[in-house]
Order: C-alpha cells, then structure tokens, then sequence
C-alpha cells in the first residue's frame, strides 16, 4: 500500500466510507437511515418539506409527499377514461324534420294564397319552399318579403 495512509485503509474501504457519506438519507431529522441507490427529490432536495419564499413555514412536498425520494411514476397522472361506457359512439341524433308548410300565421297565410293563384305546381312549390326558408332564417315573413312573393304572383 504505498502512498495510502495506514488510518484510512485500502482505497476499497475508502470508497465505501465516500459512498456510506455521499448517500442521500430518507426520513425526518431524527431518522436518519442511509439508504443506498436512492436518488433525492428533485423539487425538495431530500428534505421532504419546500417553504414559502415569503417566510410563512414549511409544507409537505407535493412532489415526494414528504418521504425525500424520487418518484418513480409520471409526472403527468393518466385521466383517461378506460371504461368502456365512455369511449363507445354515441347515439345519433335523429334528423330533424324538415317543414312542409309555414308554421307561422302570416306565413301560412301567404303560402295559401300562393297555392291558390294560377301559376305552375313548380312555381307555387318553389315559392312555398321559399316561404318556409324565410321564416327559418328570419321567424317570421316580414311586409317586405309579403309584398315580394305577392308581385311574383301577379
């Protein structure tokens, strides 16, 4: 053994002291168990607890939950719904009915007089099929739009 000091021992037994010191400790200030592969925690540094930078005390760390080590899971915990209720297709909606006829009274009222006059059936089905297309976007059949289909009449 040259150039080792006889009080350390071979350099084997040194690394083992260096490893005894350098290994993180788990567990409060009263435990202190050496726990040997065990990384630290990255948010709380080992100590289990993370304090305020405005001086108010120290809590558990939500990283580690207070024990010091290295969580091994995700970081991100996995919400998905695995039932398989949740992930089945819906039922379609059936399709909504679509208008025959006006369904207000002014409306009404215009389309019969449409049907009435003497025009073809492809004129008077388009102009009712107009009507019925006014009142969806509008609600209801203005004077303008009376006074529009009326002149088409004529």
């Amino acid at each position: 053994m040259t150039g080792a000091s006889p009080a350390l021992g071979s350099q084997t037994e040194r690394i083992a002291r260096l490893t005894e010191l350098c290994t993180p400790w788990v567990g409060g200030e009263a435990q202190r168990e050496y726990d040997v592969g065990v990384d630290t925690c990255r948010v709380c540094g080992g100590d289990g607890r993370i304090a305020n930078s405005f001086g108010g005390g120290s809590k558990t760390c939500p990283a580690c939950h207070g024990n010091g080590r290295r969580v091994e899971e995700a970081l991100i915990r996995d919400v998905t719904k695995t039932k398989p209720s949740h992930y089945g297709t819906p039922a379609k909606a059936a399709a909504p009915v679509k208008a025959t006829w006006p369904t207000t009274h002014d409306g009404t009222t215009l389309a019969n007089e449409v049907k009435a006059s003497a025009l073809s059936e492809d004129t008077k089905a388009r102009l009712v099929r107009e009507i019925i297309e006014y009142e969806g976007s509008h609600g209801k059949c203005t004077q303008t739009f009376s006074k529009k289909v009326r002149k088409q009449l004529r």
